[in-house]
């Protein structure tokens, strides 16, 4: 059975290689909530991919609208806000895991980034 009202988010693993010293990748991982999307969503982002008109920053700001196991400095729970999103957004590399977490998670694709 499909239940046709579907939720407006939905959560969906984000995994980035963060640098670390010595030349190494130390991997971390978070639950993005994402806001889901509609068909025509979809067709407009691939044609922005497409035409190369994509900005990670924008991408990951407009999709990514809750988080869980994201912490800070003492381990404590970060509380998903319109900042915190922008401090992580900051962090290089993650916006671009974002996007594509995103892209992978509606459209099944494995993509390479």
């Amino acid at each position: 059975m499909f239940k046709l009202a579907l939720n407006p988010t939905y959560s969906w693993p984000v995994s980035v290689e963060v640098p670390t010293d010595g030349g190494k990748y130390e991997e971390a991982t978070f639950q993005a909530v994402f806001k889901r999307g509609t068909v025509t969503d979809y067709q407009e982002l691939h044609k922005r991919m497409d035409s190369g008109e994509i900005n990670f920053m924008d991408e990951a700001r407009s999709v990514l609208v809750g988080w869980d196991e994201v912490v800070g400095e003492g381990g404590q729970p970060v509380e998903f806000s319109e900042v915190s999103r922008e401090q992580l957004l900051q962090i290089p590399r993650f916006a671009e895991a974002i996007f594509w977490a995103y892209v992978r998670s509606a459209t099944g694709a494995k993509v390479k980034n």
